[in-house]
């Protein structure tokens, strides 16, 4: 869970609500843009995440292990007694784990923000970044950035 908020800066009630049919193709790959419904957003708007090597690698191992390939339809994270995570549950592991490791004041959001930011670190388009995020507003997307209203001649 920490690296689908890190590397892919998803939300937690976006990991919450991924299913192993939204993550694994059907020849059993794993893909490369994830399709989230708007069921599975906040905003309730659709949007693709990106999964980097480093992301697949991982999830392609966890499904393996878990032996989930062929079971579709259930949520990709799952607690010990075999339940789905929900976004309230996902958030609480994460403080706890944080927490844990001596980071104070850190959230399932903290990991949101460090992907987005290190985007932008990166040179990738305040745009881009947007799109990443799911934010409509580019204010939203990155910290510290301004959208120029129509007229102020910037």
């Amino acid at each position: 869970m920490m690296m689908l908020d890190l590397y892919a800066g998803m939300r937690a009630i976006e990991i919450a609500a991924l299913r192993i049919g939204n993550v694994v193709d059907e020849n059993g790959e794993l893909n490369e843009q994830v399709y989230l419904a708007k069921e599975q957003t906040k905003g309730q708007r659709e949007r693709v995440v990106y999964f980097n090597k480093r992301l697949r690698k991982a999830l392609q191992d966890y499904i393996a292990e878990q032996g989930l390939g062929d079971k579709r339809q259930i949520q990709l994270l799952r607690t010990q007694s075999g339940n789905g995570f929900t976004a309230d549950t996902i958030r609480r592991a994460m403080r706890s784990l944080f927490t844990n490791a001596g980071i104070s004041n850190a959230s399932s959001h903290s990991c949101r923000r460090t992907a987005l930011t290190t985007l932008a670190n990166k040179g990738v388009s305040v745009h881009v970044i947007r799109e990443i995020a799911g934010h409509a507003n580019l204010a939203t997307a990155v910290p510290g950035c301004k959208q120029r209203q129509a007229g102020d001649g910037g």
